[in-house]
């Protein structure tokens, strides 16, 4: 008895002094039975902690590999609560490196696929708590459908919270399809206070193309109040609020192009729900700036919109089709000058103090009373000058654009030379009624203006007035018919 005592004491004695070997070939024997590769090399082992390196992989380009990982833990005993069992309390990770692939929307961390379905598919007991998780110099190798990306960070993460992460993304060209992005590089901030959380978001691109919406030299700058997701609940209730500027060289969507656009906006409401069921409100100030906007047959010059009190609920799911929003805002829109066809129009303002909007998917609707003024207004030989018009306006958008407009029209010089210049041999009827073509204002008070897919009709509800400069009065009565229509292919 006393000779098999003596050999139990030795080779606890050996198992001590060797404990980092031992534990060693514990550790990579239990990978190993996970049909994971991998070398571990202790430096420390304790009752209470553990010290080492640790590559998980093919040696020469390991899936994980960490160059210095500590980790503080609890041993439990079989009649403790917890019962037989170690228990991490704190787990610091020193320039770890991964190597992972995103693709058709799902990630792989390569040979440790086996041990995170393991981990993730058991439910946490309702009682434990996770470590305290940090990360220096933190590194992730990422492979995508549309190219390499290079991912650095530090993190704090405490019993599954993200409590601290500072991150970056150097520039990268990825491309797939008609989607692409050059220089795409990013510096992401977030820091949780309670069940508060603080995100700022800087990202830059010199040039992309996604969705049918592109740019170059794209700046985007978002900075964020957020209430903290709570995982459990799958919810993510809370106050919002959001500050984010964008700017452009160039940005292209639905056939226009801006050149050094800018875009701000201001946000303060509240969210309800998760992704797969939403809902925002709230109310912002959004305000967006080009030099010059082209399209087919349209330029613009010095545009400027303003939404000075935007009140704003959305709710939707993950589907876009889903999404529902509905909008209300004092607008102010303006620009210097502009050409779309052959008319151009320079000064031009357009103010509304309660316009409405609302969709489901890609179908909208905006409505509610506007002002137009235009300091001058030229299409072909017909000159307005201080032209103006108090409308309501009603466009409506689904499988086709409609727009119906009814108000007052004015101007306070029209020139419509359509007989030309006074001539010295004119008769003088004939020369008085140049004259009057040549300068006259114009009172429309109530006409309607349709416009749709198949053309434009104008049609005057009450008699258009029109005093020439030389004297007299002109009125044209209204009518059922349009006294303007053109068909949508001549």
């Amino acid at each position: 008895m006393l000779i098999i005592l003596a050999l139990l004491l030795v080779l606890a004695a050996t198992l001590y002094l060797n404990r980092r070997a031992a534990a060693r070939e514990l550790l990579v024997g239990w990978l190993d039975r996970k049909g994971i590769d991998a070398d571990v090399e202790v430096e420390r082992l304790e009752l209470n902690g553990f010290v080492g390196k640790v590559s998980i992989g093919d040696p020469e380009n390991p899936d994980f590999k960490v160059e210095r990982v500590e980790v503080d833990y609890a041993v439990g005993l079989p009649w403790s609560k917890a019962g037989l069992g170690v228990t991490p309390s704190r787990i610091r990770l020193v320039r770890p490196i991964v190597r992972a692939a995103w693709k058709d929307g799902k990630l792989s961390l390569g040979s440790l696929d086996p041990l995170v379905e393991e981990f993730t598919g058991k439910p946490p007991r309702p009682d434990s708590r996770a470590p305290l998780v940090i990360v220096e110099g933190g590194q992730a190798r990422l492979d995508t459908e549309y190219g390499p990306l290079r991912l650095l960070a530090d993190a704090r993460i405490d019993d599954g919270k993200l409590m601290r992460l500072s991150g970056r993304m150097p520039a990268a060209s990825l491309k797939s399809g008609d989607t692409e992005a050059r220089g795409l590089a990013g510096v992401i901030d977030v820091t949780t206070a309670g069940d508060r959380t603080a995100v700022k978001l800087d990202a830059q691109a010199e040039r992309f193309a996604v969705a049918g919406v592109g740019g170059q030299g794209a700046a985007l700058s978002l900075s964020g109040d957020l209430p903290y997701p709570d995982m459990k609940t799958r919810r993510g209730d809370g106050r919002v609020g959001l500050n984010a500027r964008l700017t452009a060289d160039e940005l292209v969507g639905a056939g226009t192009t801006a050149r050094q656009a800018v875009a701000t906006m201001e946000f303060a409401g509240a969210v309800e729900g998760w992704l797969n069921a939403y809902s925002l409100e709230g109310e912002a100030k959004a305000a967006t700036t080009a030099d010059r906007l082209q399209g087919e047959g349209m330029e613009v010059r010095q545009a400027a919109l303003d939404l000075s009190r935007l009140v704003l609920s959305t709710s939707g799911g993950t589907e876009a089709e889903e999404m529902k929003w509905r909008a209300a805002s004092p607008l102010r829109l303006t620009a210097a000058s502009g050409r779309f066809g052959e008319t151009r129009l320079t000064q031009a303002v357009l103010v509304s103090n309660a316009l409405e909007a609302g969709g489901k998917g890609e179908a909208f609707e905006v409505q509610g009373p506007a002002t137009l003024t235009v300091r001058r207004l030229a299409t072909g030989d017909v000159t307005l000058d201080g032209a103006r018009g108090r409308l309501d306006v009603d466009l409506v958008r689904d499988s086709i654009t409609r727009i119906s407009a009814a108000g007052a029209l004015a101007a306070d010089r029209v020139s419509a030379p359509a007989l030309g210049a006074p001539q010295a041999d004119d008769i003088p009827e004939l020369a008085e009624l140049k004259r009057a073509l040549g300068a006259f204002a114009l009172d429309a008070p109530q006409v309607r203006l349709v416009s749709d897919n198949a053309g434009v009709e104008l049609v005057l509800l009450r008699p258009l007035t029109a005093r020439p400069a030389n004297g007299g009065e002109l009125q044209l009565s209204s009518a059922r018919a349009p006294v303007l229509s053109m068909r949508a292919g001549g």
